[in-house]
């Protein structure tokens, strides 16, 4: 993975500001990687591939933020809805 700057990381979420960005992002999130919003039309294949990715997006998604801490929210406190 690239490295980047966690100086700059820590500067941004140590902003007032960033706790209305963190909710903003939670919720992009959250709708992202729910698994009810695939189209349940596709093929059986093509569903599990849907499943795979989003659960896989989800699971580095939360690796970034643990090793980050790029929230002040525990990853495991969000609603969740792709398990």
């Amino acid at each position: 993975m690239k490295d980047f700057d966690t100086n700059a990381i820590k500067s941004m979420v140590s902003q007032p500001e960033w706790n209305a960005i963190e909710r903003v992002i939670e919720t992009y999130l959250i709708e992202m990687f729910d698994l009810r919003k695939i189209d349940t039309t596709l093929s059986a294949t093509a569903y599990k591939a849907e499943c795979l990715s989003r659960l896989r997006a989800a699971e580095n998604v939360a690796t970034f933020y643990r090793n980050n801490k790029f929230i002040n929210k525990r990853v495991e406190d969000m609603e969740s809805n792709f398990r």
